[in-house]
């Protein structure tokens, strides 16, 4: 076989292997069949949840108080439900009690110990929570009194506290939105399907989004604290404040897709007339990879939901927030 009829054959094996459209023995290769891409872009979002919120109302009088109070004494009263019997652990000012005294629990001891902490940053003394709540039961007093006995110029009741983590759960909304692209997953303008291409694409999208409605997500962190301070001489209500955050975790509950239309061609039998691809510039990175599917998202972070404790920190550090905007408010210092 000569050198010119080699290269000729080369080249007719190179047209079949990549061109559907070349003929047999020395064909004239079709050029490639053109495509149009358009973009899926799917989310899910929990219905309901924190929304974050700031509430904060006084009484007339509570500036000439507030005056009085420069360095004074402060007590804490936490809802009964921190309250147990028994020994073990706990935080904040509980530590100066014996082990038969009550106990509170590992959430509510973070957030008196934060609350102590801003109290004493601010130059209040602080009364033992122990103390105060030993005091209420053994002579059977309301607690603003039992804050007075103590030496407590104002006391604060904590209506309500909470922190941890919010999850997707069973009550979620997904929608589906579909736009023109180009072969980098550019966005564009929205698209109109056909029903059946409709139906398909929810399918398949579904199949590979599993895991983000999965009930037990983590999707945020929250911390709710809700309080109310007392003139311990009077027991007159003077200050309320109410606070409410909420903070998304770093996990992206969208997806985007990308898929490749013919254009001018007919589909092939009995298959979609669209298939999907990578977006141009991840294709390398996926042929390192193994292929695990025919569709990658962009923003891609599956695998399974974090164990609550993985936020801890971050809870936390909202908690801590939340404290010193309180302290802040109280003082005058936040408007």
């Amino acid at each position: 076989m000569t050198s010119t009829m080699r290269v000729a054959f080369g080249v007719t094996l190179a047209c079949l292997a990549v061109l559907p459209g070349c003929a047999r023995g020395l064909p004239t290769c079709r050029p490639p069949v053109a495509a149009d891409y358009f973009r899926v872009d799917y989310r899910v979002r929990a219905e309901g949840g924190i929304v974050p919120r700031a509430e904060v109302r006084a009484a007339n009088r509570f500036p000439a108080l507030r005056s009085l109070w420069t360095e004074g004494t402060a007590a804490v009263r936490l809802p009964d439900k921190c309250r147990s019997e028994g020994a073990g652990g706990g935080t904040g000012a509980l530590q100066q009690g014996s082990l038969d005294r009550a106990i509170l629990s590992t959430e509510c001891g973070f957030w008196l110990a934060e609350i102590e902490r801003a109290l004493v940053k601010a130059k209040y003394k602080v009364v033992s929570w122990n103390a105060l709540t030993q005091v209420e039961h053994t002579k059977g007093v309301p607690t603003y009194v039992a804050a007075r006995d103590l030496g407590a110029d104002f006391v604060f009741l904590v209506n309500s506290l909470e922190a941890g983590t919010s999850k997707l759960g069973k009550a979620y909304t997904e929608s589906l939105h579909f736009y023109d692209s180009d072969a980098a997953g550019t966005r564009g303008a929205p698209r109109e399907l056909e029903d059946d291409d409709r139906g398909a694409l929810k399918k398949f999208v579904q199949g590979r989004t599993e895991v983000l409605r999965n009930e037990k997500l983590v999707t945020g962190i929250k911390a709710i604290l809700d309080m109310t301070a007392l003139d311990t001489k009077t027991g007159e209500a003077v200050w309320f404040y109410l606070k409410q955050e909420a903070k998304p975790v770093p996990l992206s509950l969208d997806r985007r897709f990308l898929f490749a239309q013919y254009r001018n061609a007919p589909p092939p039998r009995n298959r979609p007339p669209w298939w999907p691809v990578l977006p141009r510039g991840q294709r390398e990175q996926a042929k390192a990879a193994e292929s695990k599917k025919s569709a990658v998202d962009e923003e891609s972070r599956e695998g399974e939901p974090a164990p609550e404790d993985a936020y801890n920190a971050e809870v936390n550090e909202l908690v801590r927030n939340v404290v010193d905007d309180f302290m802040i408010r109280f003082r005058g210092e936040g408007g």
